[in-house]
């Protein structure tokens, strides 16, 4: 049980980390060209 608890912690983390990085790629990639 704790062993696949531990994968799941793993998979969120991952998961936050990959998002993280694509939004500051998006908000990097997007300078003020809306004005």
């Amino acid at each position: 049980m704790r062993k696949k608890m531990k994968s799941v912690v793993a998979m969120v983390l991952s998961f936050a980390l990959t998002g993280a990085v694509l939004a500051g790629c998006g908000e990097s990639r997007q300078p003020r060209q809306d004005t």
